[in-house]
């Protein structure tokens, strides 16, 4: 490998690990109210729980568009220790479409929304 594509490959890596640690933006495409069962395919530990369904078009190089599911709350007690209630605190709001929200990949490799 001549030291001009090195470069080029350290540079590509560089910015790689640089947009991992701070991330990207995405834009909420789709909200829908769906079960864990219709979500996951299968019936989770705990039973059939309600939850909805957030689509979002992520700005990465690619723009991939991936899926978050939140359950619903079903008690008082359970609200503030929920994701909806944490995706509330940070964006100011529930989930809908067109809300722009930060992204980033998970230590398995995949998108999801920072909350």
């Amino acid at each position: 490998m001549n030291k001009e594509k090195q470069q080029t490959l350290v540079e590509r890596y560089e910015a790689v690990k640089k947009t991992l640690d701070t991330g990207w933006k995405g834009l909420i495409t789709d909200v829908t109210e769906k079960t864990n069962t219709e979500y996951f395919r299968k019936e989770g530990i705990y039973g059939e729980k309600n939850g909805i369904s957030v689509s979002v078009k992520c700005n990465s190089p690619d723009g991939e568009t991936f899926d978050n599911w939140f359950s619903e709350p079903t008690d008082a007690r359970g609200i503030t220790k929920s994701n909806l209630f944490a995706f509330e605190k940070r964006y100011g709001s529930l989930p809908v479409k067109g809300i722009e929200v930060d992204v980033v990949l998970d230590e398995n490799g995949f998108f999801k929304i920072v909350i």
